[in-house]
């Protein structure tokens, strides 16, 4: 601003609509990316969790904080790989039947939009639905 003037001069007032075009258009960015600033968020806060539990077996056992992280993030995958194991089997059992109806929609769909006529209709003892023969 120049001393005397009542108001703002030309470049103070473009420099000043510049910085605010450009926070707009970083704010604008972000709202449209909002799903990946929450999958950072998330890791974010897996990162904590897994240094404050490294801190811990630092303090208890002594090791180095890098092989002290490695043996918590061996622990973890640990667990949920075995809990994968455990529950796997009746995940995937409860998931088929919705799964397969979920791919039988999607293939009508695509017929009909290819114009290819009506899909066929699988028999009831098709070997490749397995467990989820289910009337549709």
């Amino acid at each position: 601003m120049r001393p005397g003037a009542g108001g703002f001069s030309l470049e103070d007032f473009t420099g000043r609509m510049l910085v605010t075009l450009v926070i707009g258009a970083i704010a604008a960015a972000l709202w449209q990316r909002s799903d990946i600033l929450i999958l950072l968020f998330g890791a974010v806060l897996l990162l904590i969790g897994l240094r404050a539990a490294a801190r811990l077996t630092m303090r208890r056992t002594g090791l180095p904080r890098s092989l002290a992280l490695a043996a918590i993030v061996l622990l973890t995958l640990s667990v949920f790989g075995s809990a994968l194991w455990v529950f796997g089997a009746t995940v995937g059992v409860l998931l088929a039947a919705p799964l397969t109806l979920f791919v039988r929609a999607s293939v009508e769909l695509l017929y009909v939009q290819e114009g290819l006529g009506e899909l066929p209709e699988p028999k009831a003892t098709d070997p490749s639905l397995g467990a989820a023969a289910v009337e549709v």
